[in-house]
């Protein structure tokens, strides 16, 4: 009697670790899959996106347009003529001035990222830093980077903290 209970566990022992061999190997294929992007991923795109030289994006834009179409073309020879890039001007800050913007911008991508936060979720500190540059350093390209920040922002973020669209028109660069 007692080898039949054995064999009865034995058994259901196997088919317990059958499936949860089965449910790794299958987890593994959907993993490799679907990349998921975690929070360092978005910090560190967001990094690369917000610290970008103005007028970065359009070029890179402008770049992917040409690739789409074909080479050879009309519409190629077209692409090359009309995307000269604009240059963007820019007022040159003194010394002292570039120091401390930086160090604003800086402080903003640091409250940026602590808003994004779970248990944080408060972009007040990043968009009061935003507004500071954007008044003591108007025309500069900190200036343009802090209202490219605040044009970042989700629709109801600015609802929420009061981002007029003059804060975030970029147009006058």
């Amino acid at each position: 009697m007692n080898t039949v209970w054995l064999k009865i566990a034995a058994i259901i022992i196997v088919i317990i670790g059958g499936f949860f061999v089965v449910s790794l190997l299958s987890e593994g294929e959907e993993k490799s899959k679907r990349e998921e992007k975690t929070y360092q991923d978005v910090i560190e795109e967001d990094d690369r996106r917000l610290r970008a030289e103005p007028g970065a994006e359009k070029q890179s834009e402008i770049e992917q347009e040409a690739e789409d179409v074909e080479e050879g073309t009309e519409e190629a020879a077209q692409v090359e003529t009309k995307t000269e890039p604009k240059k963007l001007e820019f007022v040159e800050l003194a010394i002292e001035e570039q120091v401390q913007a930086e160090q604003l911008f800086e402080m903003a991508l640091f409250f940026r990222k602590q808003g994004r936060l779970p248990g944080m979720r408060s972009y007040k500190k990043m968009i009061d830093t935003c507004r500071r540059i954007i008044k003591e350093f108007p025309g500069s390209t900190f200036s343009y980077k802090a209202k490219r920040m605040l044009g970042d922002l989700r629709p109801r973020d600015r609802k929420r903290y009061g981002v007029t669209d003059e804060e975030i028109d970029l147009s006058s660069y």
